[in-house]
């Protein structure tokens, strides 16, 4: 199973592209703003790629390499992620909340927490099918992006003035979002032919992790 952070698995893909990322440092999305949101089921979910077959009635420690996957609850993402250190490999259990607003298309907040300090990363997604309970069983997934008509019309057009309501992180070059309203109009800009397809694939089940997994 490789390193997967559900939908920040997409993260480094728009890094390689140079696409400046819309974040904030304090959430824009709150609980309540949540109601009424199409919640994915819970269970293991992976990145369509039909290059990857695997059988997923196996233990989830028994998937090839090539599976994307991660583990949803209803406002937390979990996954392993390989981490390097002393030049030994290993690979660490690690959860990021989110939250999930409706409309068309949904809007997701996830935090991202380290050392102390958090970024919140947002973006845009719309349910594909979904099961008998209403809950939504594979879906499509983008990146809310700080100026996706200049992402795609080179550099002349990535130096335009942002939208309203972004501001630039000279840091990072990612984009800081004023409010929720923002990050909306950013994920509307933002949808591309090249979404990222999610799907629920199965339950949780007692044999998915090795004997040396350790959940949190």
């Amino acid at each position: 199973m490789t390193s997967f952070r559900f939908v920040l698995a997409i993260l480094a893909l728009a890094a390689l592209l140079g696409c400046g990322l819309v974040v904030s440092k304090t959430p824009l999305i709150s609980p309540a703003d949540t109601v009424g949101a199409v919640v994915p089921r819970e269970g293991w979910w992976v990145r369509v790629d039909d290059t990857c077959r695997f059988d997923a009635r196996k233990p989830v420690w028994r998937w090839p390499g090539c599976v994307d996957s991660a583990l949803v609850r209803p406002d937390t993402a979990s996954g392993f992620t390989v981490v390097q250190g002393f030049n030994v490999e290993r690979r660490a259990w690690e959860s990021y909340p989110f939250l999930m607003t409706p409309g068309d298309p949904q809007l997701i907040q996830y935090e991202d927490a380290r050392d102390g300090w958090s970024v919140y990363y947002y973006y845009g997604l719309k349910p594909v099918a979904r099961d008998g309970a209403s809950r939504m069983t594979e879906a499509l997934v983008w990146l809310a992006l700080c100026n996706p008509a200049g992402d795609d019309a080179g550099d002349e057009a990535k130096d335009r003035e942002l939208p309203p309501g972004l501001s630039l992180n000279g840091d990072t070059g990612d984009c800081i979002a004023a409010d929720a309203a923002t990050v909306r109009k950013a994920v509307e800009a933002s949808q591309r032919t090249d979404s990222q397809r999610l799907r629920w694939v199965r339950d949780l089940r007692p044999d998915d992790f090795a004997r040396s997994a350790r959940l949190k």
